[in-house]
């Protein structure tokens, strides 16, 4: 059988037609969807900026998808495989480089409350 972190289902049923509610994670060893890579793919190439936040860009097909664009950033604390290509690296919590982007930009972010958002 699958094992539990290959499984896509998250306990939960649409309250409209009552089936399985599924996530849209690609796990380690399963492949995407060729006609959304193929989408991706193009509107890649089409992107002025991709900004990475968090990720290592070390697994492939997905990894080459942000440098297809214009321009790359990444915010990851650690390096990623695409740092020589990105025009600007930032080494710093996500949450904080998008929080001091949002106030830059005047852009309200209202505080978390993980107990209004449970699923």
């Amino acid at each position: 059988g699958r094992l539990a972190y290959k499984r896509h289902g998250i306990g939960q049923s649409c309250p409209e037609c009552g089936s399985d509610l599924q996530d849209t994670i690609v796990n380690f060893g399963e492949r995407l969807d060729e006609d959304v890579l193929a989408q991706a793919t193009a509107i890649s190439h089409q992107a002025r900026l991709a900004l990475c936040l968090g990720t290592s860009l070390k697994v492939p097909p997905a990894k080459h998808l942000p440098c297809n664009a214009e321009r790359l950033v990444t915010v990851s604390l650690q390096w990623t495989a695409a740092d020589k290509r990105a025009a600007l690296n930032i080494h710093a919590p996500c949450d904080a480089v998008l929080l001091g982007l949002a106030q830059r930009l005047r852009v309200p972010v209202p505080t978390y409350t993980p107990s209004a958002h449970v699923i």
